[in-house]
């Protein structure tokens, strides 16, 4: 039998807050611990069963007393009263770095497997999800840009009829299965642009309509807008933002730190790339959409150009060359919602023809 721990402090009998100084003897044995507690007058209790170790050396025994120890029990005589899950929990919090490579790699592999399920599970979610719930999100969010961001149109109303009966029959054609409502707005907020809320109000602005000129070219846009609501895109991009948020919050912690304002960074690069990913879908939708009601889809291919350079418009000769070169040889960047110039153009020329 080996030499017996002895441990200072106060001896509790049940249910007394009243104490008395004794020792702790603690003896490994056959049978696991043998534990008594030598009281001040020298008496001595009967062998003990610990029931329970807490913090700062508290420990309680079956029957209802208990002993606290002076000062903080020591590693090595501590140890002796966890159980075996406990001891295994100890190793793996004891650092190492092999232990911590490991933990890192799992770590890592976790957050790669729920970044490709997160994606598949917004899409299932925004398939279950009833039309009538998502056109509610879509009505919500519309009703308060409408506020913050859009001002009314100048566009004719005979105009924005026409336009609105030429966007009916185009998803008539393509057989869509959403029917999405078309608005027009003048907007210094959004400039020349098209917006695609979910469920389907699509908003198009004046500055856009200016811009392209033609009611052929706006269809091409609205065929694009159209494609983003057949697909749910909207949706999807909220589903898969909270995913990504939830899953942060679950790795990186949510207080108020440096982590938080790491994690929101990286989930914004993240759905950034999903953005991109579902506008090249819609563009290449959209073009289906246009050949199905015989528009030429060049129509869309213009209005990108267009949209692309619009910044170049004021300027003439040499700066205007170089501003054209410039705008269409941008490349994609992480920040960037939508696929870059050169990118763009090349793949809808590519899927065009020419």
């Amino acid at each position: 039998m080996s030499t017996p721990h002895l441990v200072e402090g106060q001896f509790f009998q049940p249910l007394s807050s009243k104490s008395r100084a004794a020792r702790l003897r603690v003896e490994p044995c056959e049978e696991g611990l043998f534990v008594t507690a030598i009281l001040e007058d020298g008496d001595e209790t009967a062998p003990l069963a610990v029931d329970d170790l807490q913090a700062e050396g508290c420990l309680h025994f079956a029957g209802g007393c208990y002993f606290k120890a002076d000062r903080p029990l020591p590693q090595e005589i501590a140890s002796l009263f966890k159980s075996r899950t406990q001891r295994r929990i100890a190793r793996l919090e004891a650092f190492s770095l092999p232990k911590a490579l490991a933990l890192g790699l799992a770590l890592i592999l976790c957050v790669l497997a729920f970044r490709a399920a997160i994606p598949l599970a917004a899409s299932g979610i925004a398939a279950a999800l009833p039309d009538r719930l998502e056109r509610m999100i879509g009505e919500q969010a519309y009703a308060s840009m409408k506020v913050t961001g859009f001002a009314d149109s100048g566009i004719p109303p005979e105009r924005q009829q026409e336009l609105r009966r030429r966007a009916a029959a185009l998803a008539e054609t393509a057989r869509l299965t959403r029917r999405p409502e078309i608005f027009f707005h003048r907007s210094a907020l959004f400039g020349a642009n098209a917006l695609a809320l979910p469920g389907g109000p699509i908003v198009v602005t004046d500055e856009l309509v200016a811009l392209l000129g033609s009611d052929d070219a706006v269809l091409a846009v609205i065929a694009h807008e159209m494609a983003h609501v057949e697909r749910r895109h909207a949706l999807q991009q909220v589903l898969n933002v909270a995913g990504a948020a939830a899953m942060a919050s679950v790795v990186l912690g949510v207080d108020d730190s440096m982590i938080e304002e790491l994690s929101a960074t990286l989930i914004n690069v993240w759905s950034f790339k999903n953005s991109r990913d579902y506008e090249k879908e819609a563009d290449l939708i959209g073009l289906d959409i246009l050949r199905a009601a015989k528009l030429d889809p060049r129509l869309f291919l213009t209005a990108i150009e267009k949209l692309t350079l619009q910044g170049c418009a004021d300027l003439a000769g040499d700066a205007l060359a170089r501003c054209r070169d410039k705008s269409v040889a941008v490349e994609t960047g992480w920040m960037s919602t939508h696929p870059a110039a050169k990118d763009r153009l090349g793949y809808l020329r590519a899927a065009i023809g020419g």
